[in-house]
């Protein structure tokens, strides 16, 4: 499955996914700011449930899951800037 996006914005996880970034679901691509607790995130290791969102920062979102995972931000992997999966 293929995304088309705008330019790639840079992106630290330890301030957050800017508001607009497309993730991806099991139900399809949702912008950050539409996810819910629950919903189910499709990462490099399969579906995991988003357990919280945080908001580190204004217009930005931190996910929680379970342990760290890999997901996918404007349909690229993202990883942490340490090259470790992503905590969100």
């Amino acid at each position: 499955m293929a995304f088309l996006f705008n330019t790639p914005r840079k992106r630290s996880p330890r301030s957050g996914l800017p508001v607009g970034t497309v993730i991806l679901t099991l139900e399809g691509a949702l912008p950050v700011e539409y996810l819910e607790p629950g919903d189910r995130i499709v990462t490099r290791a399969g579906a995991r449930v988003l357990k919280r969102i945080d908001t580190p920062a204004p217009h930005s979102f931190a996910l929680e899951f379970e342990g760290p995972e890999v997901i996918y931000a404007d349909g690229q992997p993202l990883r942490s800037d340490t090259c470790e999966p992503y905590q969100a």
